[in-house]
């Protein structure tokens, strides 16, 4: 049986429809964005985001979730395209403001920025997040540890491993020599010579 036309017009689309949408939108976008400047990523990124959360302008939940996936986007482009330091923070300070939807994101985020500061022989800001990422997944585990099934364990598991691997690669890249180099004081040490 066909539905007439007169039907469909004024329908609105259900969120997860509009969801969905928004994430095919972004996928045909996503490999041509590292081609682009970083400002033209972000645009493009801002003006998909505005897109679709205008849309959902009476389900905030899911409009939420967009800019949540547009602003861990928008820290990948930050990072691919190298972006500064205070650049970076900025923008992972963003993704963090609007929360993460599960831990597994937020761990998936932070691994990223943490591989992207010791590619820019940032070790301490790489060490210090892994070292914040470790204490939440140990926190993840235990509260798995508690469950019956267990669910999920081996995976946050993997987790640690990747995180100590950053940890093991600052401190193989010269971490202790450059920390080696502030004196006891806080002050640099300089080469008298």
């Amino acid at each position: 049986m066909k539905k007439s036309r007169s039907r469909l017009i004024g329908r609105q689309k259900r969120p997860e429809a509009i969801c969905r949408e928004f994430a095919h939108a972004i996928d045909l976008v996503i490999l041509d964005l590292s081609r682009v400047g970083y400002a033209e990523s972000t645009r493009i990124l801002r003006g998909i985001e505005a897109e679709y959360v205008a849309q959902l302008s009476n389900y905030p939940g899911f409009a939420l979730e967009l800019r949540r996936r547009t602003a861990e986007r928008t820290l990948e482009q930050a990072l691919i395209h190298g972006c500064t330091l205070p650049q970076c923070r900025k923008k992972l300070a963003r993704a963090e403001e609007l929360g993460w939807s599960i831990i597994d994101q937020k761990l998936h985020f932070h691994l990223i920025y943490a591989r992207g500061m010791v590619a820019r022989s940032h070790y301490r800001t790489a060490k210090a997040i892994a070292n914040r990422c470790i204490a939440d997944d140990k926190q993840e585990l235990a509260r798995i540890e508690r469950q019956p099934r267990r669910r999920g364990r081996k995976y946050f598991l993997d987790w640690l491993t990747f995180f100590n691997e950053i940890i093991t690669e600052t401190e193989r890249s010269g971490l202790e020599y450059y920390s080696s180099r502030w004196d006891a004081g806080g002050g640099f040490i300089r080469n008298r010579t």
